[in-house]
């Protein structure tokens, strides 16, 4: 699992490599109710059908900007984005 403040890099295919620092990690079950969101119980269900184990909040700069992203992991270990696109997220030392 993740932990808020680690560096890591992602990878994926459609935007290449970049690092990144991640700024919270939940599990789907823990997810909290946002007000004008979609209901939170009918995500968890969804979550928890595609196997969903971990959700990562992820910044990263992006053309000098920092911008945020999430990032599902299944049980299986894979991580990909919220339009299912696959990612590789490795950890990485501080500089």
């Amino acid at each position: 699992m993740l932990k808020q403040g680690q560096l890591v890099t992602i990878a994926s295919q459609h935007a290449g490599t970049c690092p990144g620092e991640v700024l919270h990690v939940e599990e789907p079950a823990n997810l909290p109710s946002i007000y004008g969101a979609p209901e939170v119980d009918r995500v968890k269900k969804i979550m928890t059908e595609w196997g969903i184990v971990e959700v990562a909040l992820i910044s990263h700069l992006h053309n000098a900007r920092s911008v945020m992203f999430v990032a599902l992991r299944d049980s299986a270990g894979n991580w990909r984005d919220l339009k299912g696109q696959p990612l590789t997220i490795t950890t990485r030392e501080t500089p």
